[in-house]
């Protein structure tokens, strides 16, 4: 307006155009159609006038904000000098001057305003890497050292168990062994031998006595009682036990010649194929386990043998069976901690007791082995699921426990319920060939370690959170106060 009175807003708007013109190559609004525009307008007024017109109708020149190296503070200074309306631009030159080296502050700034949002992230991934390798070591070694204490009070209990059921089966043969030399059970022996075979079991032996009296005692003591006794005679024919079978069940007068507590040997024989040469046990001793005719779990027999008078015959053996989930039920609700009379079925750490005196030994008892499970298996089936493969049987033998103990009832598909791993302790029973076996479940004693390393994640990603919130904020402010 040439009439207007000049304003230091003027020289800014120029300035604007100047720098657009240097950054650009040619001036704001300028192209062919607005050229051709004013151009055609006659005097200065009037080409004033549309170019006026001209700024006020055509967008916002941008072009600038494309050239490389052209921030966004610079490309404001000159959008804000180019303004149509004189009030919204700086007042004058110096104040663009101003906010041009406040522009070049800003800049200079922002090296540190990088480094200082690039250092916590670079410290943050640092921790991260470092709990990310730490963590799990943390974890495993403290699982090592779980896993060892565990085995070492596995160790123990196995032990323990170990010595505590030799010392059983010792009691009740060193108290055979009284009984054995007793003239009375002598005389009775004689007795049988000038009576009729068919009338055997009307003979009033000296068992009954003995029997309810012990089986009293073990049950004040909190022992478990014996299934029976008997007595057979120096060619294995019983003639004795108690309690008395049903008749028709009687075992009274049938031999037992093939049967190791009888001749002391390992083997049992078929009771249709006994060796010739077979002659009454000379020592005191533990029979080879066979299966209980009424729960088809194992049991044993302990045996003495009983002497003439001159201690040079073997005239009868003495014996006394039990089974063996009842010899074991004593020390089985100590390892679970149970003050009842029953036994956890599915507890996560159990006892169990292999017959090892074979290459491949089996199971004797297991938590598996319940009267049910038995009751369906048959004498082969049980030949080839219940036996442990050579490794694992050099494995028990040669060493006192394992923290990668496979199941045998697992192994042989019987029940999943045993899979995966085991912790497990080995403790030899003296005097019988047995190993017993503490175990229990890896998954569940390293559970609360598991839990441990979740919780640990947990917080980590919680606080990596955090920290990224706290990070973005303050980066905000940082900038926002820079520029």
């Amino acid at each position: 307006d040439l009439q207007a009175i000049p304003d230091a807003r003027w020289d800014v708007y120029a300035l604007g155009a100047l720098l657009y013109h240097t950054l650009c190559g040619h001036a704001p609004y300028r192209n062919d159609q607005s050229e051709s525009v004013i151009r055609g307008a006659g005097s200065l007024s009037e080409r004033l006038s549309a170019y006026q017109n001209l700024i006020e109708i055509s967008p916002r020149p941008g072009e600038h904000r494309k050239i490389p190296g052209v921030d966004r503070h610079l490309a404001e200074i000159i959008d804000r000098c180019l303004e149509p309306d004189p009030h919204l631009r700086f007042p004058n030159a110096q104040a663009v001057l101003d906010e041009l080296e406040q522009r070049d502050q800003a800049r200079a700034k922002r090296p540190l305003t990088i480094l200082g949002f690039l250092g916590p992230i670079l410290f943050l991934l640092a921790m991260s890497w470092i709990a990310r390798s730490a963590i799990p070591d943390v974890v495993e070694a403290s699982n090592s050292d779980l896993i060892n204490g565990l085995l070492a009070g596995d160790e123990v209990t196995a032990n323990v168990m170990a010595h505590g059921v030799e010392s059983d089966l010792l009691s009740r043969q060193d108290e055979l062994e009284k009984l054995a030399d007793e003239a009375q059970l002598r005389d009775f022996i004689r007795l049988s031998a000038e009576t009729p075979r068919e009338t055997w079991r009307d003979l009033k032996s000296p068992l009954e006595q003995w029997y309810e009296t012990r089986q009293e005692r073990l049950q004040n003591a909190d022992r478990s009682r014996d299934r029976s006794w008997f007595l057979t005679n120096g060619v294995g024919d019983q003639i004795a036990r108690f309690p008395l079978p049903l008749e028709a069940d009687d075992t009274i007068g049938k031999n037992f010649a093939w049967r190791s507590y009888f001749h002391g040997g390992v083997e049992e024989y078929s009771r249709d194929a006994i060796p010739n040469d077979i002659h009454p046990r000379t020592e005191p001793g533990i029979s080879t386990a066979f299966r209980s005719d009424v729960t088809h779990q194992y049991m044993v027999a302990i045996a003495v043998p009983v002497w003439d008078e001159e201690h040079q015959n073997v005239i009868g053996i003495l014996s006394r069976t039990i089974d063996l989930p009842d010899l074991l039920a004593p020390w089985e609700r100590r390892v679970q901690g149970n003050t009842t009379n029953e036994i956890n079925h599915d507890a996560d750490r159990f006892l169990s007791l292999v017959d090892a005196r074979e290459e491949r030994g089996f199971l004797l008892d297991h938590h598996w082995m319940t009267r049910e499970a038995m009751q369906g298996m048959t004498d082969a089936e049980i030949d080839e699921k219940l036996r442990f493969s050579k490794e694992t049987m050099d494995e028990i033998r040669n060493s006192s426990s394992s923290a990668n103990f496979h199941d045998p009832i697992a192994a042989a598909g019987l029940d999943s319920q045993y899979s995966g791993e085991w912790l497990a302790a080995f403790a030899p029973v003296k005097q019988t060939g047995w190993i017993a076996i503490v175990q229990e479940s890896r998954a569940q004693a390293l559970a609360p370690f598991n839990a441990l390393h979740s919780v640990f994640w947990q917080y980590g990603v919680a606080t990596l959170v955090v920290f990224s919130l706290m990070l973005g904020i303050l980066w905000y402010l940082i900038h926002r106060a820079s520029t």
